[in-house]
């Protein structure tokens, strides 16, 4: 619940907000089996921390993080990204992934903005 951690609660830690959205290209690749010929193609935004109100900080950002997200949608399975518990999992990977690599960049939450997958 959203705002449950109010005084006179005394909660001792308050989940981080949201405050800003990194877009990024979207990503086209084959996954899956050798054998077979299945692609995927994701839009990925990521919810940060801050808002760095720099270009500057974005561009040094997203080849990074377009690095990491390429490395897990790499090692996906795509009989696992047909099932929303998939792709739940799949966010949570991202996540802990881009937070591990860039700890510095206030990454929150990895939004899917567009997600389809060609057999």
């Amino acid at each position: 619940m959203a705002g449950a951690c109010r005084p006179p609660n005394n909660c001792a830690v308050e989940k981080a907000k949201v405050n800003a959205v990194v877009h990024m290209e979207t990503f086209v690749l084959n996954i899956g089996d050798p054998e077979a010929h299945s692609f995927l193609r994701v839009g990925v935004d990521l919810g940060v921390k801050q808002n760095t109100g720099a270009d500057s900080a974005n561009a040094a950002l997203v080849p990074i993080a377009r690095d990491v997200v390429i490395g897990v949608l790499a090692s996906a399975k795509i009989d696992e990204l047909l099932l929303p518990a998939g792709k739940a999992k799949l966010k949570a990977e991202l996540l802990k992934a881009l937070q591990e690599r860039l700890p510095d960049a206030g990454i929150l939450e990895v939004y899917f903005t567009e997600f389809l997958i060609q057999r």
